[in-house]
């Protein structure tokens, strides 16, 4: 393995480019943390480069991923703490049968109220998760077929559903 020399003077323009065309500047919370990311990523991608290819496309190479790595950090950073909610505990005190008892009944009416291929057709798509095209595929029709389909069975769903 060859050894790394690292100046970052030589790469810091790199970074700064990158962070710039993320719209990252020097006032931004992040900077320092995607500043020093970017380096890091330059020191790991060292040993990758082709140093048979041109300088240009080296850089290239160089700019590239520290932008994703800056991109996938910042993406990590600004999705963290998204998937909670908290409830009052007014919710918290009520059954959890009231919370939606007069649409599951409204629910359960609508669906008692269908045939049997339409209600296939529900169990297929949201809960085993199938395509439209592999509904179509399965019962033998057109694509176009399946999303009419589709369409009727959610325009025929009540209104408050």
């Amino acid at each position: 393995m060859q050894s790394k020399i690292f100046e970052e003077q030589r790469y810091s323009a790199l970074c700064h480019h990158a962070l710039a065309v993320l719209g990252i500047s020097k006032t931004h919370n992040e900077f320092d943390d995607c500043f020093q990311l970017g380096l890091i990523t330059i020191w790991e991608s060292l040993d990758d480069i082709d140093q048979q290819k041109p300088i240009e496309q080296q850089r290239y190479f160089l700019f590239q991923r520290i932008y994703w790595r800056i991109l996938d950090y910042l993406r990590q950073h600004t999705n963290a703490g998204k998937h909670y909610q908290t409830c009052d505990d007014e919710f918290w005190q009520k059954p959890a049968y009231h919370h939606n008892f007069d649409i599951m009944m409204e629910m359960r009416h609508w669906l008692g109220s269908l045939e049997f291929s339409d209600k296939l057709m529900l169990t297929y798509h949201y809960f085993e998760g199938l395509s439209m095209e592999e509904i179509a595929q399965r019962w033998k029709i057109s694509l176009a077929s399946a999303y009419r389909w589709r369409r009727r069975l959610i325009n025929s769903m009540p209104v408050n559903l």
